[in-house]
Order: structure tokens, then sequence, then C-alpha cells
């Protein structure tokens, strides 16, 4: 499978949207496709965010799961884990063997991620 392949899957996404349902089955088509942790096997963003935009295209909760397991998870680990941690857990989630997951949750603000008020910034410093 190539990345231009994804669009194969459309019907396959299409119906797991509609039933709410996680296409599992897809996991081991991106193992062999070896796209999870390509920044972190030297490769440049700008590729990682190129494969996240076709699986966009095809189905944004795809694209969000893989941004999510490749960013935060990995990300967290590489660059705060310990060598240990580095070593018990990039290689299996770069094989897509382990999952990485991202959850957030604030008393007051429930699972959303905040958005930032521009006016906490205060005005800008240049203006037109």
């Amino acid at each position: 499978m190539m990345t231009g392949d994804f669009y194969d899957y459309f019907e396959l996404l299409d119906e797991a949207w509609t039933n709410a349902r996680f296409p599992h089955r897809l996991i081991p088509e991106f193992a062999k496709l070896d796209i999870a942790g390509l920044p972190y096997r030297g490769a440049r963003s700008l590729l990682t965010g190129f494969v996240v935009l076709e699986m966009n295209r095809v189905g944004p909760s795809m694209g969000t799961f893989f941004g999510v397991h490749n960013g935060p998870a990995m990300g967290s680990i590489d660059r705060l884990g310990s060598d240990e941690q580095r070593e018990r857990w990039l290689p299996s989630m770069a094989a897509m063997e382990k999952i990485g997951a991202f959850a957030l949750t604030e008393p007051d603000g429930g699972s959303e991620l905040p958005v930032p008020d521009p006016s906490w910034f205060g005005p800008p410093k240049n203006t037109l």
C-alpha cells in the first residue's frame, strides 16, 4: 500500500465513521508502510505532514489517530522519556505494535483543548 492507496479504504472508513467504530484492521496496513515515527528516525516533519494530509483527504479521523500516535504520544516519549523508556516503547510504536494515545482532562473544562484568547497576549506590537 502506498499513501495514495488510502483511497482504497474510503468505504471502510466511511462505514467505521457511520457506526462509530475504529477500523482496527487498518493498523497492520499502516505498519506495512513503515510511516510511524518517521521524525524520530531522522525524517523531516514535513514528510509526516504530507502523509497525514493524504490520510485526511480520505478520512480525517484516521489522520487524527495517526497524528496523535506519531505526535504527542511518541513525541512525549522521545523528548521527555528516559533512555529505557525510549528503547522500550518507540520501536514497538513505530512498528504499530503498540498504539499511543493522548488524553486531556481539566477540572473545570472537561476534555476540550483550550483555545487561547488573543487578548491574553496583549495588543499586537506591529499593526498596519
